[in-house]
């Protein structure tokens, strides 16, 4: 009997190695000067900025470009076409946490595609878990005991914090992030990137282009 898989959950990452990352490092920090406070919403200690659009900082414009780029990949991926869409990145914000930190299972909605850059990372410092749809691991882990775990068994799937990773998934999915194990803060910069189509013009916010 022949063995396919279908219906993946898509999950992109690189290790990059051309965006500067000292002023984006100082950016962060600068944020959070400005305004020690933060916000919480998933963050389990640890500060989070307010939303902010990236083109409000110059500091950020090749991740923004890489970002655009990288999305521009996944709607590929999808198989969309390509000239009925526009992209943009819909809000971004800084995490800085610092030992024990973590973030609570979340996800984002109204988003195409979401994700992190790490500003600055290490592994120690708490690995992103993205989890599987709760039913489908139901359905599948109350069945038997698992032996090993397989692309249709497993629940979830780790990436370990590193500088300059950038890793981006669908906004419906599962993810949290782990206890920073070590006195270093773990910095990175989410983001929400939206998809709208050419025809639905009339509802264009003026951050499509």
């Amino acid at each position: 009997m022949r063995y396919e898989l279908y219906f993946p959950t898509p999950i992109w990452w690189e290790d990059t190695n051309d965006i500067a990352i000292d002023p984006i490092l100082k950016l962060c920090y600068r944020l959070r000067e400005n305004d020690s406070v933060g916000r919480t919403l998933s963050n389990q200690g640890g500060w989070q900025s307010q939303d902010f659009e990236a083109d409000k900082h110059p500091e950020l414009a090749d991740l923004h470009k890489k970002i655009l780029d990288q999305a521009a990949n996944c709607v590929r991926d999808y198989g969309y076409d390509e000239s009925e869409c526009m992209l943009s990145v819909g809000n971004m914000w800084v995490n800085i946490n610092g030992e024990n930190h973590t973030n609570s299972v979340h996800i984002h909605d109204s988003a195409f595609v979401s994700g992190v850059f790490y500003v600055k990372a290490e592994p120690g410092q708490g690995p992103i878990n993205l989890y599987k749809c709760y039913s489908q691991d139901y359905i599948v882990a109350s069945q038997a005991q698992i032996k090993h775990y397989t692309p249709i068994s497993a629940s979830a799937i780790s990436f370990q914090p590193t500088t300059g990773k950038l890793i981006m998934f669908p906004g419906y999915l599962p993810h949290g992030v782990e206890r920073n194990g070590t006195k270093s803060d773990r910095i990175s910069i989410s983001f929400n990137v939206k998809l709208m189509r050419k025809v639905d013009g009339l509802y264009w916010s003026k951050n499509f282009k």
